[in-house]
C-alpha cells in the first residue's frame, strides 16, 4: 500500500492482473468469496445448486432489474424464466410470505426455467430433469408447507391395542 521505488514493480504486476479481464474476475470472486460452492442439500440436485448467481440483468414485468436489486429485500427469491409451467408457481404459493417470486424473460446466462435463490445470492434449488421438486427444496429450507397438515410417519405395528 506504500508508494515508492521499492514497490513500483509489485504495483505494476498487480495492476496488470486486475486489468486482465479473466484474471480480474477470478481475483474478485476469490476476494469476495463468490467462487465458493456450498454443499448441496437436496437429494437430486442440479449443477446450479450451491453456486453463487452472478448479478445478471433480467427483463421483468417491471422493466430491467438485476439480481442484486431483487435480493435487496433480504428474502429468498424464486426466479421463473419464460413461459415456465405454472407448477413451480403453484408449489411456491404456500410459502409466499417467506419467498418472493419474479417472472423474467429467459436469458443466456441462466439455462434453467426456475431458480430458488437464498438471500445471499446462492442457488438453493434449480429446475432440471431428474432433480428434486421445488416443493421438496422449499420444505427442506423453510419447513412444512404452511396451512397443510404435517403427515406423521406410520408406526410399525400400529393398530388396535391388545
Amino acid at each position: 500500500m506504500r508508494w515508492g521505488p521499492d514497490t513500483d514493480a509489485l504495483q505494476a504486476l498487480f495492476a496488470g492482473v486486475v486489468a486482465a479481464d479473466r484474471m480480474s474476475r477470478h481475483l474478485s470472486n476469490l476476494i469476495s468469496g463468490q467462487d465458493v460452492v456450498l454443499p448441496r442439500r437436496t437429494r437430486q440436485s442440479s449443477p446450479w445448486e450451491g453456486r453463487f448467481l452472478q448479478n445478471v440483468s433480467l427483463r421483468t414485468a417491471k422493466g430491467r432489474r438485476d439480481v442484486i436489486g431483487l435480493l435487496r429485500a433480504g428474502r429468498p427469491l424464486l426466479l421463473l424464466f419464460g413461459e415456465a409451467d405454472g407448477s413451480h408457481l403453484a408449489q411456491a404459493q404456500h410459502w409466499s410470505q417467506v419467498v418472493g417470486t419474479v417472472r423474467a424473460e429467459p436469458t443466456p446466462q441462466i439455462t434453467c426455467e426456475a431458480l430458488l435463490l437464498r438471500p445471499d445470492g446462492y442457488v438453493a434449488w434449480a429446475s432440471g430433469p431428474g432433480g428434486d421438486r421445488l416443493q421438496d427444496a422449499l420444505e427442506l429450507y423453510f419447513g412444512a408447507c404452511p396451512g397443510r397438515p404435517v403427515q406423521q410417519p406410520a408406526m410399525a405395528g400400529a393398530g388396535a391395542l391388545s
